[in-house]
């Protein structure tokens, strides 16, 4: 089921976090951080941010 409180924008931000270069994740972060300004009810941003600092933090193992 869609929520359409999702932006097609922060679809591609998940879509981007799966195969975002390491180096990239930071920047990654603050643009799915921005949209979350945006809308905090937004559910597809809020999995990009854990895709993201989950990559981030296994990354720094």
């Amino acid at each position: 089921m869609k929520n359409k409180n999702d932006s097609e924008k922060s679809k591609k931000l998940l879509n981007y976090a799966y195969k975002c270069k390491l180096d990239d994740l930071s920047n990654l972060l603050t643009e799915i951080e921005s949209e979350l300004e945006i809308n905090k009810d937004n559910q597809t941003a809020m999995r990009a941010k854990r895709v993201v600092t989950s990559r981030m933090a296994s990354a720094k193992s």
